[in-house]
């Protein structure tokens, strides 16, 4: 089994403790080895982020510098609104893909 496998077999545990329908898991499944198989990292996360259904809404950031005094800072890749403890907490996401497509 190779490593996204593995990935995708521990979320599928975490969903199954935390109530998720078994029923649902393996479709959920099917639909993150298409997404793996033909989006960017980036695409893929907001995907994922989005059927779990526990944020509020994600958008996509620019990354391209507005300015030309910008130097070296860079934006984060995201801007998300999970909701925790009943909660809107808005972090900043910086995607990172280990996996060679």
């Amino acid at each position: 089994m190779n490593e996204f496998n593995n990935r995708l077999l521990e979320l599928a545990k975490v969903l199954y403790e935390k109530g998720f329908d078994k029923r649902s898991i393996p479709s959920f499944s099917e639909r993150l080895h298409s997404v793996q198989k033909g989006l960017s990292a980036e695409a893929e996360f907001a995907a994922t982020v989005s059927w779990l259904g526990n944020c509020d809404a994600i958008f996509k950031l620019e990354t391209n510098p507005a300015t030309a005094q910008a130097g070296k800072l860079k934006a984060p890749d995201f801007i998300a609104f999970p909701i925790v403890r009943e909660r809107r907490v808005p972090v900043l996401i910086e995607v990172k893909s280990r996996w060679k497509k």
